[in-house]
């Protein structure tokens, strides 16, 4: 039966969820795989969201990701924002209705993200993802350090991905960051990125690169702390290892633990 999609495209699909066939949806494919090329524009998107999530074929799935989209486009969201929804996690679409409405509300309403930011398929998914008693302990978290409700927003804008990181991430950077290193609210949730970074593999060997660079008293690049932090290893190690492998030997004992994330 003509689906629509390419032998080769068929088969990933079939060999992804064989119950498609068992489970008789072959006979409908055709028209849900047009909608969703319509959506995604490509065959090989299609296979990609579908392999994500074969709830996508259904048999109820079609007329309530209809529904979705429509309600989607009439609160303003792009074309080009829900093709990158629905390819981060297609099962968004095959939710009821209600379900969305809430999710866009509250990105809108509660976290002042608008629908037509950037950052409005990454905020969507960091919410969507979790419940939200879930996100809610994490945002006390950061108020329980000291940080504003202004200051949580203002991180979640730029990055919704530090509401989805674990109570215990969140925690220990949080400590080391503030407690230790003496890092303001305010200029973690301007670079909240560094909040992602491993403080194992990554933060706490680069500190203390630069903490012995210090007190050696040598000279050196003078780059700011989130620019060190954020530099690939390579760079990191030619701009703050090996110029100094000669004068100071001690530095070759944190090569190892010098690895990005």
């Amino acid at each position: 039966m003509d689906i629509g999609l390419s032998g080769s495209d068929l088969a990933k699909l079939m060999t992804k969820d064989r119950t498609i066939v068992e489970r008789g949806l072959v006979t409908h494919l055709r028209p849900t795989i047009d909608f969703l090329r319509k959506i995604l524009g490509s065959d090989e998107d299609v296979v990609k969201a579908i392999k994500k999530s074969s709830w996508l074929l259904s048999f109820s799935s079609h007329q309530i990701m209809k529904n979705n989209i429509v309600l989607l486009r009439n609160s303003g969201v792009s074309d080009v924002k829900i093709r990158k929804l629905v390819l981060i996690c297609p099962s968004y679409l095959t939710q009821k209705p209600e379900w969305v409405k809430d999710l866009l509300h509250r990105l809108e309403k509660d976290f002042q993200i608008p629908l037509h930011s950037p950052m409005f398929p990454y905020g969507f998914h960091t919410l969507a993802a979790q419940k939200k008693s879930n996100y809610e302990n994490k945002i006390e978290i950061f108020k329980s350090f000291g940080w504003s409700n202004e200051y949580v927003l203002m991180m979640f804008r730029k990055l919704p991905y530090c509401i989805a990181l674990s109570e215990d991430k969140i925690q220990k950077a949080l400590s080391f960051y503030m407690k230790r290193l003496g890092c303001e609210p305010a200029y973690l949730a301007s670079h909240p990125s560094i909040l992602v970074f491993s403080l194992e593999k990554r933060v706490v060997p680069r500190v203390q690169v630069l903490k012995i660079l210090d007190e050696k008293k040598v000279e050196r690049r003078k780059l700011g702390f989130y620019y060190a932090l954020s530099i690939k290893e390579t760079k990191f190690m030619d701009y703050f290892v090996l110029p100094y492998k000669d004068q100071i030997p001690d530095l070759y004992e944190q090569l190892n633990k010098i690895v990005a994330p």
